[in-house]
């Protein structure tokens, strides 16, 4: 490296400033996060005069100014010469002393680009302006060097695409054994040859009939109010098959109590720091519950919300948004706690079969239930009507507990085939890394170094901000929604909370999103599944 030269990227790179004078909103770019790269921004009506855009080519360095450290950064295809972006995605012109990968790989290697978050200043939506980004340093080789480095890069990552692609494929192999075990646990594949080799006395049908007299039961001992009975289940209506000794009953039919949960008076101004467990959707994972930031609601509170009280041996489900459709098993010896209106509580009539039932919700087959009668993109979900109607395939109580324990054995066996798949991609991850940074000779360009003198004007940064980022913390994220639809047009759901102010309470997210679907009417659903957009 000893000829290698240190110099700031204001010394390779000019802000490219050619403004389209006919801008097209069917011609605009985006840059992907996480390294995704540069891509067509899908066509959005902007307001004409609204915006000043600018013509990019190809070749040209190119970044997110509010997510550059979020890995928003790339290289202009040739496919997208002479389309437009505005100034919260400016372009560089490259040097002739520097190829424009070497300027990609350089904020690649070592994650560097997580190292910039701290840069990023205003009020409101934060960026990292091209003043602060051009007084950055960066070390420069020969030209010759780095095309011969820059080659050895090219030829790994190829390399790297089929050892990624075979790590996907395995552990995406393995998600394909468990959803296919489960579906032939509920289906009674899995336990055909058990079935051939015992003598089953009492049937499917045998526990649905003491599920309906337990329940009758309740309601004379005054335990429980009277329900309507739920319509029988036709031929027509069942999903699939199922053995002579299994039978179709509704989740109203085995429950004690279906029940949503609310939000206290106050919402999130009435959590305290210690008292009752308040669970959000957040909270609730398929393989139990996460307090790594659960609320807390006073013993007051939760003495007002009896109805969603949780109790030892409840099952948990996520009835809205992006999380619809995980359940959480509540253990043995929970003390109490309290859900929010976007988690259901399922209480089994006989808490025998709740690992079984657990099973089934998260099974494709329940999944594709819920998703099939779930209504609306504000947050509607599944309601307990919906809940109560759904078709559930019981077996006899013998055939269930044989089914819980080869289940429970396999999942054993899925848990450390997973973490065998995940520890080869993380250890492929880390060689990548290397590699890059070996590639450019493990230089370590500090932070503090990056605007001794930074340039006079309204965007540049001092000098004693630059100074605390060698242990930078993450910064809010300020970001309206509607501000993200509008800078990168239709979103996924998940992506739009990820990005937006929102991003540490998913509840918050989807109650203001509901209020600028339904209320303001400034945002809808997409034609395709799953998306949002401004309404134009």
């Amino acid at each position: 490296m000893k000829d290698w030269k240190k110099v700031k990227l204001g010394e390779i790179l000019t802000l490219s400033k050619v403004v389209s004078e006919s801008p097209d909103p069917k011609k605009r770019i985006r840059v992907k996060l996480n390294n995704g790269g540069v891509e067509k921004r899908p066509y959005a009506n902007d307001k004409e005069g609204a915006t000043r855009y600018y013509i990019r080519k190809s070749g040209q360095f190119i970044y997110g100014s509010q997510n550059l450290h979020k890995g928003a950064f790339g290289i202009v295809p040739t496919e997208l010469d002479g389309y437009e972006s505005s100034q919260d995605i400016p372009a560089f012109d490259v040097s002739d002393s520097c190829y424009v990968e070497w300027i990609y790989y350089f904020f690649r290697q070592g994650n560097f680009y997580l190292k910039l978050e701290g840069l990023a200043k205003g009020v409101g939506s934060k960026r990292i302006n091209p003043n602060q980004l051009l007084e950055i340093s960066v070390y420069l080789p020969p030209k010759i060097e780095q095309k011969r480095i820059l080659e050895s890069i090219n030829d790994f990552e190829k390399k790297s695409i089929i050892v990624e692609h075979e790590i996907k494929h395995q552990l995406d192999l393995i998600d394909k054994l468990y959803t296919t075990t489960l579906q032939d646990a509920i289906t009674g594949k899995l336990t055909s040859e058990w079935r051939e080799n015992n003598n089953i006395q009492e049937d499917g049908n045998f526990l649905l009939k003491k599920f309906i007299q337990k329940k009758q039961d309740l309601i004379e001992q005054k335990i429980i109010v009277k329900q309507l009975p739920l319509p029988k289940i036709k031929d027509s209506e069942r999903p699939f098959v199922l053995p002579s000794t299994w039978t179709w009953a509704r989740m109203g039919d085995i429950s004690l109590k279906l029940g949503a949960g609310s939000t206290p008076t106050g919402g999130k101004s009435v959590y305290i720091n210690k008292g009752i467990k308040f669970f959000r959707s957040q909270n609730i994972y398929n393989d139990g519950v996460k307090t790594d930031d659960i609320a807390y609601i006073s013993p007051t509170i939760h003495e007002k919300m009896k109805g969603s009280q949780v109790k030892p041996k409840d099952i948990l489900l996520n009835i809205t948004g992006g999380s619809i459709g995980r359940c959480a098993l509540i253990a043995d010896d929970f003390d109490e706690g309290n859900v929010s209106q976007h988690v259901a509580i399922i209480r089994l009539l006989d808490l025998n079969i709740r690992e079984y039932i657990h099973y089934l919700i998260i099974s494709h087959y329940f999944q594709e239930t819920i998703m099939n009668v779930q209504v609306g993109v504000s947050r509607e979900g599944l309601s307990m009507a919906s809940l109560k109607m759904i078709k559930i395939p019981l077996p006899p109580l013998k055939e269930i507990f044989k089914i819980v324990k080869y289940l429970n054995d396999f999942e054993n066996s899925y848990i450390r085939l997973k973490e065998i798949g995940s520890k080869r991609k993380e250890e492929f991850e880390t060689l990548k890394h290397t590699v890059l940074r070996e590639a450019f000779g493990n230089i370590n360009i500090e932070i503090d170094n990056m605007a001794r003198k930074p340039k006079p004007s309204s965007g540049s940064f001092h000098p004693n901000l630059v100074n605390t980022l060698g242990n930078y913390t993450r910064s809010e994220n300020l970001v309206e929604i509607e501000d993200l639809l509008k800078e990168y047009g239709k979103m996924s759901a998940l992506s739009l909370w990820k990005m937006s102010k929102h991003e540490k309470d998913i509840d918050e997210f989807y109650e203001d999103l509901k209020l600028k679907v339904e209320i303001s009417n400034i945002i809808k659903e997409s034609d395709e599944k799953g998306f949002l957009e401004l309404v134009k």
